[in-house]
């Protein structure tokens, strides 16, 4: 039986797997975006804040809110 690891190792682990192996996506994956896209990156208002936070589930919410 492996001995129990702290969040910091099991953080640590999941880093460099991800650094040497790159994202777990199955070889076959094809993503369903355009190959470039635009971003807008222009600071929200109050009200687009409040509407994006209304559109979340209540669970979602909550996960937030911790």
């Amino acid at each position: 039986m492996e001995k129990p690891i702290t969040i910091e190792e099991f953080l640590t682990r999941s880093e460099l797997s991800q650094h040497d192996e790159g994202d777990c996506l199955p070889s076959e994956f094809k993503s369903q975006l355009p190959e470039h896209v635009k971003l807008d990156d222009r600071p929200l208002g109050t009200g687009q804040l409040l509407d994006c936070w209304e559109k979340l589930s209540s669970h979602d919410q909550i996960t937030f809110q911790k």
